[in-house]
């Protein structure tokens, strides 16, 4: 693992800012240039469900809907259609038109968080220094398997970025040199595990993964003081 010093100086935090703000930028030119996609059939349920929240208070799918799906990224619809349907910008934007954009927003903004536990990751490498893991990061965070999901009404859009900062704090939970630094992030790492499985339910995969994994860590190496 690097022994790398934390980022100090004013010429590390400011390529960090910068590299950041070109995340950003990126993300939204590619918003900009294709526009919202919805062509997942699965866009139509979390939509139902997400309705159902406003109207019913509840996350029931229609009676003649057969399929199930985690409740979170529905909760997430609603959210933003509730901004957008109360909104300012309701009065000169169609509020539907105006719920999505604010969703692929939010969605944007969660992508582009994954720029920070990604170059964290990185630098725990060795081999990769901080410029390296600067740009890295960013082309990480805009990559084809995860870029594409922010325009798109998909739960993927939300796993993606959730699995990323899970990532990073079980890595600093198994890496932990104090007991009550290791019980920060073991805490946080169960919070976002719990939220993956009410994303997707592929995520309980991960659960039985870094289950058996943590078992065995506790079985072989030497706890934390």
């Amino acid at each position: 693992m690097s022994n790398l010093s934390p980022d100090s100086t004013f010429i590390d935090k400011t390529s960090i800012v910068v590299a950041f703000l070109i995340t950003v930028g990126l993300a939204v030119l590619y918003f900009v240039c294709t526009g919202i996609v919805a062509n997942w059939p699965d866009s139509l349920f979390y939509a139902d469900r997400a309705r159902q929240l406003l109207e019913d208070g509840r996350l029931a799918l229609n009676a003649e809907t057969t399929l199930s799906y985690p409740p979170l990224y529905s909760m997430l619809m609603a959210l933003s259609f509730y901004i957008g349907s109360f909104s300012v910008g309701a009065f000169f934007v169609p509020s539907f038109l105006l719920s999505h954009q604010i969703l692929v927003c939010l969605q944007i903004a969660l992508l582009c968080s994954t720029f920070f536990p990604i170059r964290r990751l990185l630098l725990g490498c060795d081999g990769i220094g901080k410029n390296e893991a600067t740009v890295l990061s960013v082309i990480i965070a805009l990559s084809p398997t995860a870029l594409p999901y922010a325009n798109m009404l998909s739960a993927e859009a939300l796993f993606i970025p959730l699995f990323v900062w899970f990532t990073y704090f079980y890595d600093k939970f198994l890496n932990a040199n104090k007991a009550s630094e290791a019980t920060r992030y073991a805490m946080g790492a169960g919070a976002l595990l719990g939220l993956l499985l009410i994303t997707k339910d592929i995520a309980w995969a991960a659960y039985v993964a870094v289950l058996l994994n943590t078992l065995w860590v506790i079985l072989k190496k030497q706890p934390v003081k």
